[in-house]
């Protein structure tokens, strides 16, 4: 068991921690596995996402017909909303997740008071579904110009949503900390203008044979660690590949590799 300000550790997380003791406040995680959790709550250690594809996915591991929405209406049962905790809260309530993590708690976010969706801002890089429209409109239009050529903030899609929540924190609101979603809105797109989105790299299509055979070809000379599987992949080799879909063909290989 171990604090989850410890267990964990990306750079997603570690970005929202940053934006949170920016404003001295007490972060909650959307967790796929353990529902809504404090900073220094004890947990195990475990490795569930509901990202599709992926060898983590909880949904496919509970049910393959069962929806991330579902899976989350099951795990905080019975328990206290992920919410309940916002409902005394008077001041802004900044959510930052990526679109399908969004997507899992459309309800809890579509169940809250009236008079505390004014106050919620949200982050994602995606557009939001499956929410009422006045958690939609809370929606600050960071997107891919956030990460073009002149970058407050870089790095990889899986962090955006928490960069660009540190940079909304540390810069928008710090200039207008009582506006309102529309001002934040405004703000943003001024903050993003003229900045171009960076062009992506055209990569070829291939099939899940084809990428797992250069999988293994190229296990041994990278050591079988993902990261670097996932740049040849990319950017020397120029195949497309999703990040689900990688994670799954990579744990496929690696078991075929660690068979006697």
């Amino acid at each position: 068991m171990a604090p989850a300000s410890r267990l964990y550790c990306g750079r997603g997380f570690q970005e929202a921690m940053q934006a949170a003791r920016v404003i001295g406040a007490a972060p909650v995680i959307v967790s796929a596995g353990l529902g809504g959790v404090d900073g220094d709550d004890l947990l195990p250690s475990y490795n569930l996402t509901i990202t599709a594809g992926s060898p983590d996915d909880v949904t496919a591991k509970s049910d393959p017909r069962a929806s991330a929405k579902a899976w989350w209406m099951h795990l905080v049962e019975g328990r206290r909303s992920l919410f309940d905790r916002l409902r005394a809260e008077t001041g802004l309530v900044v959510i930052a997740l990526p679109r399908a993590y969004l997507t899992m708690i459309a309800d809890d976010l579509t169940a809250l008071p009236s008079a505390l969706k004014p106050r919620i801002r949200i982050i994602s890089g995606s557009d939001v579904s499956g929410v009422s429209d006045d958690i939609a409109a809370a929606q600050m239009p960071y997107d891919d110009r956030f990460d073009g050529r002149n970058s407050p903030n870089p790095g990889t899609r899986a962090d955006f949503a928490s960069r660009a929540a540190r940079h909304f924190i540390e810069v928008v609101l710090k200039a207008r900390p009582y506006g309102s979603a529309f001002e934040h809105q405004a703000d943003v797109e001024r903050r993003l203008a003229g900045s171009l989105p960076r062009p992506r790299p055209l990569r070829a299509r291939v099939s899940d044979k084809e990428i797992a055979m250069l999988l293994r070809l190229h296990w041994a000379s990278t050591r079988g660690q993902s990261t670097r599987l996932l740049r040849l992949l990319r950017d020397e080799v120029g195949i497309a590949c999703e990040q689900g879909r990688f994670a799954r063909l990579v744990a496929e290989v690696k078991s075929e590799q660690e068979a006697p």
